[in-house]
Protein backbone atom coordinates (compact mmCIF):
# COMPACT_ATOMS: atom_id res chain seq x y z
CA UNK A 1 0.00 0.00 0.00
CA UNK A 2 1.56 3.34 -1.50
CA UNK A 3 1.75 6.69 1.23
CA UNK A 4 1.33 9.99 0.24
CA UNK A 5 3.41 12.52 1.72
CA UNK A 6 3.08 16.25 1.19
CA UNK A 7 6.15 18.74 1.66
CA UNK A 8 5.89 22.53 1.44
CA UNK A 9 9.15 24.56 -0.24
CA UNK A 10 10.11 27.74 -0.45
CA UNK A 11 10.36 28.79 -4.31
CA UNK A 12 14.55 28.68 -3.81
CA UNK A 13 14.25 24.97 -2.41
CA UNK A 14 11.69 24.05 -5.27
CA UNK A 15 14.09 25.29 -7.81
CA UNK A 16 17.35 24.12 -6.67
CA UNK A 17 15.36 20.71 -6.35
CA UNK A 18 14.42 21.13 -9.68
CA UNK A 19 17.92 21.85 -10.87
CA UNK A 20 19.22 18.97 -8.76
CA UNK A 21 16.69 16.65 -10.70
CA UNK A 22 16.95 17.28 -13.97
CA UNK A 23 20.62 16.97 -13.41
CA UNK A 24 20.53 13.35 -12.47
CA UNK A 25 17.86 12.91 -15.32
CA UNK A 26 14.76 11.93 -13.04
CA UNK A 27 11.77 13.99 -11.70
CA UNK A 28 10.88 15.27 -8.90
CA UNK A 29 9.63 13.01 -7.45
CA UNK A 30 11.86 9.93 -8.31
CA UNK A 31 14.90 12.62 -7.18
CA UNK A 32 13.41 12.70 -3.77
CA UNK A 33 12.80 9.13 -3.36
CA UNK A 34 16.32 8.53 -4.58
CA UNK A 35 18.06 10.59 -2.02
CA UNK A 36 16.27 9.14 1.08
CA UNK A 37 18.21 7.41 3.95
CA UNK A 38 16.19 4.39 4.04
CA UNK A 39 17.12 4.49 -0.03
CA UNK A 40 20.43 5.14 0.93
CA UNK A 41 20.91 2.33 3.25
CA UNK A 42 19.57 -0.19 0.71
CA UNK A 43 22.25 1.27 -1.80
CA UNK A 44 24.79 0.80 0.71
CA UNK A 45 23.83 -2.45 1.41
CA UNK A 46 23.24 -3.83 -1.51
CA UNK A 47 26.77 -2.99 -2.47
CA UNK A 48 28.25 -4.44 0.62
CA UNK A 49 25.97 -7.86 0.00
CA UNK A 50 27.80 -7.79 -3.33
CA UNK A 51 31.38 -7.64 -1.99
CA UNK A 52 30.51 -9.94 0.39
CA UNK A 53 29.36 -12.71 -1.83
CA UNK A 54 32.50 -13.59 -2.67
CA UNK A 55 33.49 -15.31 0.75
CA UNK A 56 30.43 -17.77 -0.21
CA UNK A 57 31.78 -19.19 -3.40
CA UNK A 58 30.51 -22.32 -4.39
CA UNK A 59 28.38 -22.48 -1.37
CA UNK A 60 24.77 -21.87 -0.47
CA UNK A 61 23.65 -18.90 1.52
CA UNK A 62 20.68 -16.34 2.41
CA UNK A 63 21.01 -12.95 2.52
CA UNK A 64 21.51 -12.82 6.88
CA UNK A 65 24.34 -15.36 6.42
CA UNK A 66 26.68 -12.64 4.80
CA UNK A 67 26.21 -10.12 7.96
CA UNK A 68 26.45 -11.19 12.17
CA UNK A 69 23.03 -11.72 13.92
CA UNK A 70 23.29 -8.24 15.49
CA UNK A 71 23.86 -6.76 12.13
CA UNK A 72 20.86 -8.26 10.36
CA UNK A 73 18.50 -7.36 13.26
CA UNK A 74 20.00 -3.77 13.15
CA UNK A 75 18.24 -3.38 10.41
CA UNK A 76 14.47 -2.44 10.25
CA UNK A 77 12.21 -5.02 8.70
CA UNK A 78 11.18 -2.55 5.63
CA UNK A 79 14.96 -2.30 5.05
CA UNK A 80 15.76 -5.98 5.41
CA UNK A 81 12.76 -6.35 2.35
CA UNK A 82 13.99 -3.75 0.67
CA UNK A 83 17.36 -5.10 0.19
CA UNK A 84 16.71 -8.04 -0.33
CA UNK A 85 14.31 -6.95 -3.20
CA UNK A 86 17.41 -4.96 -4.24
CA UNK A 87 19.54 -7.73 -4.29
CA UNK A 88 17.14 -9.99 -5.97
CA UNK A 89 16.72 -8.00 -8.90
CA UNK A 90 19.78 -7.66 -9.52
CA UNK A 91 20.41 -11.16 -9.51
CA UNK A 92 17.48 -11.59 -11.70
CA UNK A 93 19.34 -8.42 -14.21
CA UNK A 94 22.70 -10.55 -14.54
CA UNK A 95 24.37 -7.80 -12.91
CA UNK A 96 25.60 -10.62 -9.64
CA UNK A 97 27.70 -13.53 -10.42
CA UNK A 98 24.98 -15.34 -8.31
CA UNK A 99 22.28 -17.66 -8.53
CA UNK A 100 18.70 -18.62 -7.57
CA UNK A 101 18.87 -21.75 -5.61
CA UNK A 102 15.06 -21.68 -4.07
CA UNK A 103 13.77 -21.00 -0.60
CA UNK A 104 14.02 -21.21 2.62
CA UNK A 105 11.51 -22.65 4.94
CA UNK A 106 11.08 -18.73 6.39
CA UNK A 107 10.48 -17.90 2.69
CA UNK A 108 14.26 -16.47 2.53
CA UNK A 109 16.00 -16.86 -0.95
CA UNK A 110 18.75 -18.85 -1.24
CA UNK A 111 21.77 -18.07 -3.30
CA UNK A 112 24.73 -19.93 -4.72
CA UNK A 113 28.16 -17.85 -5.78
Amino acid sequence: MSKKVSINLTDEQHMELAILADASGLSINDYVLQNLPITQEVKITVNLIEEKVGLFSGSLFSLPDLFTPTEWKSFSVGSRLAISKQFYKKVNEGKVNVEIHGKTSANMMIYKK
